[in-house]
């Protein structure tokens, strides 16, 4: 099986199947959808100024946010082009993490949690989740040449103390 029939057979199985997802599937995927959107949220508003931020409005994605950084260019965001470039290079950043962010997110959303599966997730996670458990999750729900890069992703949301 090649690269892209893998990749095929992933989507068709994890993100367009939920009927097929144990339990245990759909609680892996909503943890790294959780802590993908918590590390989101955590670069905006590290980098943009809080009179931009419009929560569950904009940005929705990092794409957006360095659209949006690339076409207005007062003082203000000025100083937020600096700051994404910072953190970019304090969190060795990749292309390859933003489409880890964005698979991990699709999944999340994807998934239709029952009541149980919400309880027991929410009671597992009061404490924060190790770095193992989170990479355990992004190498279940995401397609196979992410996983690599989702592991990597997850050790630096445990290391930020998103997770």
């Amino acid at each position: 099986m090649n690269l892209g029939q893998a990749v095929t057979d992933y989507n068709n199985h994890f993100n367009n199947n939920d009927e097929a997802l144990t339990k245990q599937e759909k609680k892996w995927a909503l943890l790294a959808g959780r802590a993908t959107f918590g590390l989101e949220s955590y670069i905006f508003k590290s980098v943009l100024p809080d009179t931009v931020i419009k929560p569950y409005i904009f940005p929705r994605a990092i794409e957006d946010m360095e659209n949006f950084l690339s076409l207005n260019r007062t003082a203000e965001l000025q100083d937020a082009v600096v700051k994404w470039e910072e953190l970019k290079s304090s969190l060795n950043w990749s292309v390859a993490y933003e489409q880890v962010i964005s698979s991990a997110k699709q999944s999340y959303l994807m998934v239709k949690p029952s009541p149980d599966i919400l309880h027991e997730l929410n009671e597992e996670c009061r404490h924060f989740l190790d770095v193992e458990q989170l990479q355990k999750a992004m190498r279940t729900v995401l397609p196979i040449h992410l996983r690599e890069q989702g592991e990597k992703l997850a050790s630096v949301i445990v290391k930020l103390g998103l997770a």
